[in-house]
């Protein structure tokens, strides 16, 4: 046999089905490596805005996108499950909210250092740490919504209440507001015209509670 002509045919035969495979796997792990970047992009222009959507759906790619790699995909799995970990810690009193963003922003930077060394970037914590720009509005802006959607979880939840503050009222001021809800309820039933008060003040009160009511 002519084992020449055997790998001749064999070239032949295997050549463009092993050159299509490989194009596929090199476009695979381009489409792979674009992924993460895109990921690692996203996180790098949002690790100043925490909360905003695009930052917690890059997050949330992360183990989807690193999953079955080698070493350096598994570091980053593995900063990603310290972070998670942290997100997720009902430990942490109101008394220690310093500590924990302390500890938040500590992990985040390990997370995104480990995804540059995986991509191949040369930055290192300390440049990602400190190379951020958020304007301190935007910081405020973000305090007062977490404020406001405490207050409000714990209004719903029953665990609070809306502040209500007593005016004490003078004895002539309380007769006086005595008197224009009895007009007005006689004023609504048509029981009475407005014109039939004679009272100037209690006219203005009336005017003011029920604007749409006009002189009979």
């Amino acid at each position: 046999m002519d084992w020449s002509a055997v790998a001749i045919v064999a070239a032949t035969v295997m050549g463009p089905i092993l050159a299509i495979q490989a194009q596929k796997y090199l476009e695979r792990h381009r489409d792979q490596k674009r992924v993460k970047d895109n990921l690692f992009r996203v996180l790098m222009a949002t690790r100043a805005s925490r909360l905003s959507a695009d930052h917690v759906q890059a997050l949330n790619g992360i183990e989807l996108a690193y999953y079955g790699g080698g070493k350096k995909e598994k570091k980053v799995l593995e900063a990603w499950k310290a972070y998670h970990d942290h997100l997720s810690d009902k430990s942490y009193t109101p008394d220690r909210t310093d500590e924990w963003l302390t500890r938040q922003t500590d992990l985040l930077i390990e997370l995104l250092h480990e995804m540059a060394v995986s991509l191949g970037y040369d930055f290192d914590k300390t440049h990602i740490k400190n190379s951020w720009y958020s304007p301190q509005a935007h910081g405020l802006i973000e305090e007062e919504a977490q404020t406001i959607r405490r207050g409000f979880a714990g209004i719903f939840s029953g665990k609070a209440s809306f502040p209500v503050t007593s005016i004490a009222a003078t004895d002539e001021e309380a007769k006086e507001w005595a008197e224009v809800r009895k007009l007005l309820i006689e004023v609504l039933r048509a029981n009475r015209p407005i014109s039939g008060i004679t009272t100037p003040a209690v006219v203005n009160r009336v005017r003011e509670i029920s604007p749409t009511i006009s002189e009979g």
